[in-house]
């Protein structure tokens, strides 16, 4: 169930349901269609960023973050959270 709340939020991404808005130099998501499920993915907007994360193992989270800057690569972090600090696996 975990896997289908991210898949869910990828697919709301690759079909552009989360989207830019192209006349504020600040990214503004349109998360209107996401509702969080306890236990599931969580998707927060930081600034030009989106940030996913996802529940693993007990004291593990699973976090994607995503940057929408048109000068910057689209995965800014993938990695895992233990206790509040996350361990990049891709950066």
């Amino acid at each position: 169930m975990r896997h289908l709340n991210l898949i869910a939020v990828l697919l709301l991404l690759a079909t552009g349901q989360v989207r830019a808005a192209d006349t504020n130099p600040a990214v503004e998501f349109d998360l209107q269609a996401y509702r969080a499920q306890p236990g599931g993915a969580v998707v927060k907007q930081e600034q030009d960023r989106l940030r996913v994360s996802w529940p693993m193992e007990a004291d593990q989270s699973g976090v994607l973050v995503l940057d929408l800057s048109p000068d910057k690569p689209l995965i800014a972090e993938l990695g895992v959270e233990v206790a509040g600090h996350t361990r990049a696996i891709l950066k």
